[in-house]
């Protein structure tokens, strides 16, 4: 395994992992909300703060994904992302507008940046997943930025501990459902 740079000729095969690594979708409606709000802005907008984790073939197997300044993420993804998300699904809209506009923004003073990873299965549990967070951290702190965070599932006691090793704590829990961490830089 070896981690580079994040290619334009890596962006399916991104959504491909963003896909297969989430809950199952009922339709194609779903996955394209899937990779509207969890990859598309990261691989369209932030290509220098994204990090691909390839197989022996050059073939993404994993990814990390940042944006490293909150208030330009949220200035584009509302402008050009969050209308197709209400265009597909207006829950949805209203569940980003309302995080963008809340606990994200009040958080964003201390964790201006943002991640998302995600590694197929028969690809973890190898240090895949610290050699990419670690290489994003390393990445960030060299731009100077101070603090970044996450939102992961509340029953996902597995990705809490990972995140925790490497520093993260919580920072705010949502509805016993997200569970928002970050980590200064």
């Amino acid at each position: 395994m070896e981690i580079r740079k994040y290619q334009d000729k890596d962006k399916n095969n991104l959504r491909k992992i963003c896909i297969e690594t989430a809950p199952p979708q009922k339709n194609e409606k779903g996955e394209k909300l899937l990779t509207l709000l969890y990859n598309d802005y990261y691989t369209e907008q932030e290509k220098d703060n994204c990090f691909v984790l390839v197989d022996q073939d050059d073939n993404a197997v994993g990814y990390i994904i940042c944006a490293q300044d909150f208030d330009s993420y949220k200035k584009v993804f509302v402008e050009k992302y969050l209308p197709k998300v209400r265009k597909l699904s207006f829950a949805k809209y209203l569940e980003k507008l309302i995080s963008l506009n809340t606990y994200e923004k009040w958080l964003a003073k201390d964790y201006p940046s943002h991640l998302h990873i995600d590694i197929l299965p028969g690809f973890t549990g190898k240090g895949s997943g610290s050699m990419l967070i670690e290489t994003l951290f390393e990445h960030l702190k060299a731009k100077g930025v101070k603090g970044i965070m996450l939102g992961v599932g509340y029953k996902n006691k597995r990705a809490i501990k990972f995140y925790k090793k490497h520093g993260l704590k919580v920072l705010k829990t949502i509805f016993n459902i997200v569970v928002i961490m970050g980590k200064a830089l």
